[in-house]
Order: structure tokens, then C-alpha cells, then sequence
């Protein structure tokens, strides 16, 4: 979300939480070469680059929107194979046309989800904000006229699973709350995937959308541990709102394994 809202919203609606406390351990980061840990310098997919370690990736990129986390991929490794998964029909063509002469892409015009299904899918004025899920008061609040509906629409919603049953080496899920229906329906393909790059929400985005503890407790039941939290960002008045999540395969990542940055 964080990308697509930026093209959307003002910088003071959406900010990414500097208290002084970042400022000094950042400059600590900086005089004694420890790890930094504000927004600006800390991008989740150059750090997960040395941790896949292949230059042929299997990635999934669920809620592709307009590609631009495709993109980084395709400039992070060198013959990777992704599949993207996009329930609009506007953001599918559009893709198709973006990618029309990539050898890389495989392109899904699905929403991923726990069961194999037709589901009504909501566009909003944001095809970034458009989701399975109907948004809340406190949204609107939030994000303002971004998340008024504009459409409804019946797409096909798909178990990954149904899809795929190969090695993973990345599930990206940017799905507007519905992340952990999508990561219920890979099913035993979870426990063959490297890494899950997830985003989070810390209050309630859309109604009865799970928050960040639930897909916690989720993924460290299928034994995956949180490396990072990427992208913290609040709304006005402070509140945190949302992130995202990378977690790490416990079948192949040691409990220590980190990054050298």
C-alpha cells in the first residue's frame, strides 16, 4: 500500500515515525557501522537479495498492481521467474502491455485467497486501496476519498497451491487485508517457500481484515520467523498503520541468519 498511496496522498498524511530516538541511533549507525533502521535506508528487497542467493528466483507477486515491485525484481536478479497475481481486469491489460516482451512473467488475472472461489472484488477511487474487503469508517478518516468505492466487480479467487507446486523462493502479498487468506491457501507449498514479504496492517484498514499479531501467529506456527519490519508508517496523530513484514523459513534460515549490508 505504501507505494501506491504515495501517489495518492500529501507527505503529512501518511509519515514514517522519526522520533529523536531514530536520529541518534542513526547517527550511531553511521559513526560506529551498525545496522540503520530508518525508512530511507532500509529497502526490504536489497536486503532479501543475499538471502534467496539465486539469479533465477521463483517469485510470486500477489496484488501486482501496476508492477512496481515487479520492477524491482526484474532489476535485482538477473533471469527471474515471477508470477503476478491481479484481480482488476484495468491492472491486468495494463500489465500484460508492460511486460509483452519479458520471457520472466507469468501473469495471473486472479485474486489469491484460501479457497478457489468467484468473489466480488471492490475498486475504489485508488485501484491501490481496491480490495476483497469493504474499508472502515476510520479509513475514510485516514485516507479521505481515496477509499471511496468506485466499482464492484466478480473476479476468480485461487489457492496458490492450485496454482503451483514447486520451490519458492519468494511470496510477496500486498493484498489490502487479505494477506493471510492468501498465505492459508498455499497450504503445504508455505513449507517450500524461502521467504514471505507481507504487508501488515496495525489497525483495522477494512472490515474484518486480520491485523499483524494474527499473521504473526500464523506464520511462527508454519515456522517462520519475522526477520524485519519494513516501511513503518503512521497516519495524523501518530497512530501506526501499517508496515512490511519479511519472514524467513526456519527449514532454511538458521534462528541467526542476517544480512550484511
Amino acid at each position: 500500500m505504501i507505494s501506491k498511496l504515495k501517489q495518492w496522498l500529501p507527505t503529512p498524511i501518511i509519515t514514517v515515525l522519526k522520533p529523536w530516538w531514530v536520529w541518534l541511533l542513526t547517527l550511531r549507525n553511521k559513526l560506529f557501522n551498525t545496522v540503520p533502521i530508518t525508512k530511507s535506508e532500509r529497502n526490504p528487497y536489497i536486503e532479501m537479495q543475499p538471502l534467496i542467493n539465486n539469479d533465477s528466483p521463483v517469485i510470486i507477486d500477489g496484488g501486482a498492481n501496476r508492477g512496481n515491485m515487479t520492477d524491482q525484481f526484474l532489476n535485482l536478479f538477473k533471469s527471474p521467474i515471477i508470477h503476478a497475481f491481479e484481480p482488476n481486469p484495468q491492472l491486468v491489460n495494463f500489465l500484460k502491455d508492460k511486460y509483452q516482451s519479458s520471457d520472466h512473467m507469468t501473469i495471473h488475472a486472479q485474486a489469491l485467497g484460501a479457497e478457489n472461489a468467484q468473489i466480488t472484488f471492490r475498486i475504489n477511487q485508488s485501484d491501490g486501496t481496491s480490495s476483497i474487503y469493504e474499508e472502515t469508517e476510520e479509513s475514510h478518516q485516514f485516507y479521505g476519498d481515496v477509499m471511496v468505492l468506485k466499482d464492484e466487480i466478480t473476479v476468480p479467487l485461487v489457492r496458490l497451491d492450485a496454482v503451483l507446486d514447486q520451490e519458492i523462493d519468494l511470496i510477496k502479498l500486498d493484498l489490502q487485508g487479505y494477506e493471510l487468506e492468501a498465505l492459508k491457501g498455499c497450504g503445504d507449498l508455505l513449507q517450500k517457500t524461502k521467504i514471505v514479504l507481507t504487508e501488515v496492517e496495525f489497525v483495522p484498514i477494512y472490515k474484518g481484515q486480520p491485523l499483524f499479531a494474527d499473521i504473526d501467529i500464523f506464520m511462527r506456527n508454519a515456522d517462520f520467523r519475522l526477520f524485519n519490519l519494513y516501511y513503518l508508517s503512521s497516519v495524523q496523530g501518530g497512530q501506526l498503520a501499517f508496515a512490511d513484514a519479511v519472514y524467513l523459513n526456519t527449514r532454511y534460515f538458521a534462528s541467526n541468519e542476517t544480512v550484511n549490508l
